[in-house]
């Protein structure tokens, strides 16, 4: 169940989801109206062709909590994974740093393998470049990458060393 923050009537007298965070298969979301004269969500004319009637957003994990803080009424609306997601946030200091870390990344975790491994096939990163990369960030990010790079490596017969 999403955090519903507020809803509007459109003009057929239905009560719409203004505004709402909820939890997705790669962090949080917020979703809201964008175009108040939209026809898909009955508020009017617009066709919305150059625009989307609704906006999503990726957000953080911070971002939810402060937003639980500031309509605690919204906690009874929580599914029981959405609130293990942030009970876990909160706990969790690694998953903290890895939320945080993706989140700042703005990627999911496919898109950053991927970006990882372009580097390293078109921009022809060798071992020494992407170690010396893989140094200077968090532990389970390092330990993301070199498990994903060696599985890539074992598939062309050479592998990644520490």
């Amino acid at each position: 169940m999403p955090l519903i923050l507020s809803k509007i009537e459109n003009q057929y007298g239905e009560e719409i989801i203004e505004n709402m965070y909820y939890l997705g298969p790669d962090g949080w979301y917020n979703e809201r109206i964008n175009c108040y004269s939209s026809s898909d969500l009955g508020l009017g004319t617009c066709r919305c062709v150059s625009h989307d009637p609704l906006k999503v957003e990726k957000v953080s994990r911070e971002a939810v909590l402060s937003i639980i803080k500031e309509y605690p009424e919204t906690i009874k609306d929580l599914t029981e994974a959405e609130w293990s997601d942030l009970e876990r946030y909160q706990k969790d200091e690694e998953y903290r740093l890895e939320c945080k870390f993706m989140d700042e990344l703005n990627m999911t975790p496919e898109e950053f393998k991927e970006n990882i491994l372009m580097l390293k096939e078109r921009l022809g990163f060798g071992e020494k470049e992407i170690k010396d990369m893989l140094k200077k960030m968090p532990d389970f990010v390092r330990e993301y990458i070199e498990k994903e790079l060696n599985e890539n490596n074992k598939k062309k017969g050479n592998q990644l060393k520490r």
